[in-house]
């Protein structure tokens, strides 16, 4: 079965018991997004996942892995679920991601 794209970019974040944990800290929101904003500075940055992906990418490539997978699974190199369907997820999803935190924690952002 494929991916939803679209449903996965904006789905909720929280788990189920998001709003006891917010019951028993109430300043849980803001500290998810103080933490959420450090983590967007390093290896939550587009720039360090993309590149984590590109090296991972060679090396499957190089060690022959990704076209034995290919193989195995009957996909094609074009195929929709590629690396770049997955960096597409990543652009869309991290931008959601900081506002969706932000209005949480009542942040104003610009």
């Amino acid at each position: 079965s494929r991916l939803d794209f679209d449903g996965t970019v904006y789905a909720p974040m929280e788990r189920e018991d998001t709003d006891s944990i917010r019951a028993l800290h109430p300043d849980y929101d803001r500290k998810a997004y103080e933490r959420w904003c450090q983590l967007r500075k390093n290896i939550l940055s587009e720039e360090y996942i993309y590149d984590k992906m590109d090296t991972l990418m060679e090396e499957i490539t190089f060690t022959g892995s990704l076209a034995r997978d290919y193989e195995k699974w009957g996909i094609a190199e074009d195929d929709e679920d590629n690396l770049e369907t997955v960096k597409r997820f990543v652009a869309e999803r991290l931008p959601w991601a900081d506002g969706y935190l932000a209005e949480k924690a009542g942040a104003h952002t610009s």
